[in-house]
């Protein structure tokens, strides 16, 4: 809010104030002009007070000064969060990789496949797979090779897998369901037609919109802490003051890419598995919940510490968060136009099934 000497205030003009002044004249100016410049201070403090209140954001992981964060804001680059030392691990990158295939299919399989048996994508009787190969974990059996706890559904999976083969990633993982088509009966094919240079895209076409974790009404405070917990988890920023929300593509099916996927460092996943995944305890979130949480202030929601579970609420967060943590994209984004598909697909005239 500038303010420009010569500019005389209104009320202050030639007739009641002349050229040459008298003392009793001169002085009532001078009083309203430095009336003026004290109102104009107190304007600009009060707006640079309200600027902050409203741009408070996740303590530590901050904008640059000034900036206001929203839930469209694009989140920052991870190496902004994180320090080099971060991504140092005393396990090193293997010289020869595991993966025969360009693409990895990951499914989260409980006991889905023991009426039908195992799907034919599943095996090498696949027909892409030259191009795609499958990697299976179990979850009944904790002796046995390949386990992850069941907990956090699809999201314990996923998360598993990362943090298992995070120095020996393949180029491309495809995260999937153990009933994948029921979400896209041409996910395969989506798969098959992807273009190489793709770092994220979803494969399913189904787009939610905006939804806050007040959806949830009963579970809304529980599942406000777990997401603030995962993208802490990440380092990643989101406004204090307003409740959780996200919009973004449905059911937690996605292709990333191994340099996706290392845009953040191996113990970031760590801790996010620890939340999502991984147990005892079987909670996202342990011990009392955060009070300033708008959520706490809704009635009818549970505001008591979360209860035992298989990890429902785990894997709900990630379904809504995954495109801002392995996108890079807004919480709240917006739905792909035409033009996105043709960009990280090949045409269907060359790749039949591709979107």
């Amino acid at each position: 809010s500038r303010y420009e000497p010569t500019a005389v205030p209104a009320h202050v003009n030639e007739t009641s104030c002349p050229t040459t002044m008298g003392p009793q004249c001169s002085m009532r100016f001078w009083v309203v002009l430095l009336c003026v410049f004290i109102a104009a201070d107190l304007s600009q403090a009060k707006g640079h007070h309200h600027h902050k209140k409203t741009s408070r954001h996740h303590h530590g992981h901050s904008g640059s000064a000034g900036e206001t964060l929203t839930f469209r804001a694009t989140p920052p680059d991870p190496s902004t969060l994180w320090t080099p030392d971060d991504f140092q691990s005393p396990e090193s990158p293997t010289k020869k990789s595991k993966w025969r295939t360009r693409i990895v299919v990951v499914p989260a399989v409980y006991d889905e496949w023991k009426k039908y048996g195992v799907p034919k994508w599943a095996t090498r009787a696949n027909p892409n797979h030259r191009n795609v190969s499958t990697f299976l974990y179990q979850r009944t059996q904790p002796q046995k090779p390949n386990f992850a706890t069941n907990f956090g559904y699809e999201a314990g999976v996923y998360l598993k897998f990362i943090t298992d083969w995070y120095h020996d990633l393949p180029e491309h993982v495809a995260f999937v369901h153990a009933m994948p088509q029921q979400h896209n009966k041409l996910w395969e094919r989506w798969v098959a037609c992807m273009k190489p240079h793709v770092d994220y895209v979803t494969l399913v076409p189904n787009w939610m919109g905006e939804r806050k974790v007040s959806h949830w009404r009963k579970a809304a405070a529980h599942n406000e802490q777990c997401w603030r917990d995962i993208l802490d988890a990440f380092r990643l920023p989101y406004p204090l003051d307003l409740e959780m929300r996200a919009a973004g593509y449905c059911c937690s099916m996605f292709i990333v890419s191994r340099k996706q996927i290392r845009r953040f460092p191996k113990v970031a996943y760590e801790k996010a598995y620890s939340i999502i995944g991984d147990g005892p305890p079987f909670v996202c979130h342990l011990g009392d919940l955060n009070a300033s949480m708008p959520t706490m202030k809704l009635s009818g929601t549970d505001k008591e510490p979360e209860g035992i579970s298989k990890g429902k609420i785990t894997a709900g967060a990630l379904e809504h968060l995954q495109h801002y943590i392995f996108g890079g994209h807004p919480l709240v984004s917006s739905e792909h136009p035409k033009g996105f598909w043709c960009e990280n697909f090949y045409p269907s005239d060359q790749c039949p099934g591709s979107p």
